[in-house]
């Protein structure tokens, strides 16, 4: 087995040279509890029993962050596959969910409204556009359907 099987694990010299250069890697994001030296990370299914987007980005972030330490994968390609299915516990989503405020900027912590919603998922809007018409133009894009196979 290749030593860095089956789950993707710096060993504690790359793990140092890793929190030396982004020392946010030792704390845990989101409610997101993480292995140490790893991306594998655990939720509190009692609380909120999904991943969310910002959740899965916070992730990968972590990812790309500590492949550039991992001696064995120097000097390779490296692709990610990333399995999109869901299942019955998916959590739909609303527009009252979809990442409303602002992250950072002047407008920290204040709503985004419809508008710059929309400016986010590059929605073309009549001229003139009225909030009942944005409201019905959101509720239809693909960001806000549950669609279930089940």
């Amino acid at each position: 087995m290749h030593p860095s099987g089956p789950f993707f694990t710096l060993n504690g010299k790359e793990y140092q040279q890793a929190l030396a250069l982004y020392p946010e890697l030792a704390d845990d994001v989101d409610d997101v509890t993480y292995v140490e030296k790893t991306v594998t990370g655990s939720i509190n299914v009692g609380y909120d029993s999904y991943f969310d987007n910002s959740t899965i980005l916070a992730q990968f972030e972590r990812l790309f962050k500590l492949l550039q330490f991992k001696s064995e994968f120097k000097n390779h390609n490296i692709e990610v596959i990333v399995d999109n299915a869901t299942t019955h516990t998916a959590k739909p989503y609303s527009l009252s969910d979809f990442d409303c405020f602002f992250k950072s900027g002047r407008n920290n912590g204040l709503p985004k409204g419809l508008l710059e919603i929309n400016k986010d998922l590059n929605v073309k809007l009549p001229p003139k556009v009225k909030l009942e018409q944005l409201r019905q133009i959101l509720a239809n894009h693909p960001a806000f359907k549950v669609v279930s196979l089940i």
